[in-house]
């Protein structure tokens, strides 16, 4: 009788991590299906969701990964990170949702390792030490460039820095559609009152080059300011994107991740990662 009843829980265990998994495939399935969701729909999805790229480790969000850029060989840099992803304002979310900026690196991150690429994603939050202290929100800054610094010491292998943000504008603004898919536009963000600027605009620009030869018309123009660095002077290979704005809906910020990281993939596979 105690057989029967251990394997009776086993097989009803087994059925309910099945369906599990079968439901998070199916959630970003549909997801990736259709790209004209409307932002109602999308948030049908959006709590699931996010609890399915809260794994680290998992290889779910690789059903996002169709198209024929993602034919191409990974390459073969490191075991260690190489990419530092951090968000000086983890809690910007997405479609009105509980969808932020911070699961949206997660997913970026798998979307790097897809192509060999190994990344680190910050999980200390900036703006809960701001309210932990009671400070301005724009101490955000200080915070994150602590995190920054402290995992630039702690994994001499990071070469490059991602400060990722979503903007705050209207959806025509953040939106574009290309060959009947529609995007997140991007915005990179320069700080230019340090001394290496010159090579963050560089490293900028060659990675614009590479997204407007594919991708024409996802770009919004690039944001400079003169009178900050936005931490960006901790390394010349560092800068600030901001992936669409608050409307966007979750597909259309995967659809230009997936362009990002390809872009990410394209300028490293030169070698010119070894560049400090």
């Amino acid at each position: 009788m105690k057989k029967i009843i251990v394997f009776s829980i086993l097989i009803i265990t087994f059925y309910v991590v099945f369906i599990k998994f079968i439901n998070d495939n199916n959630i970003l399935d549909n997801i990736t299906q259709n790209d004209t969701l409307s932002a109602k729909e999308n948030n049908n999805y959006l709590k699931n969701i996010s609890k399915v790229l809260t794994y680290k480790n998992s290889n779910n969000i690789f059903y996002m990964l169709k198209g024929k850029e993602y034919n191409l060989k990974p390459l073969n840099i490191s075991d260690e990170p190489i990419i530092y992803i951090y968000n000086t304002h983890d809690k910007e979310s997405y479609d009105n949702s509980s969808f932020t900026v911070y699961n949206a690196s997660l997913a970026l991150q798998n979307m790097l390792k897809k192509y060999g690429i190994t990344s680190l994603v910050e999980d200390i939050s900036p703006t809960d030490l701001v309210k932990k202290y009671n400070e301005d929100y724009p101490s955000t800054y200080t915070h994150s460039k602590e995190n920054l610094i402290n995992a630039k010491n702690k994994y001499p292998s990071l070469k490059y820095f991602i400060d990722f943000h979503r903007d705050g504008v209207s959806k025509d603004v953040s939106t574009v559609t290309i060959n009947g898919i529609s995007y997140a536009k991007l915005m990179f963000f320069l700080g230019m009152n340090h001394k290496d600027s010159d090579k963050n605009y560089a490293l900028v620009k060659s990675l614009e080059e590479i997204i407007d030869k594919k991708y024409e018309g996802i770009l919004r123009k690039t944001f400079i300011r003169e009178d900050d660095d936005y931490n960006q002077d901790v390394s010349p290979n560092s800068f600030l994107i901001e992936v669409g704005g608050n409307y966007n809906t979750i597909n259309e910020v995967y659809n230009s991740l997936k362009v990002l990281s390809y872009a990410i993939y394209t300028f490293l596979e030169g070698n010119s990662w070894q560049k400090e």
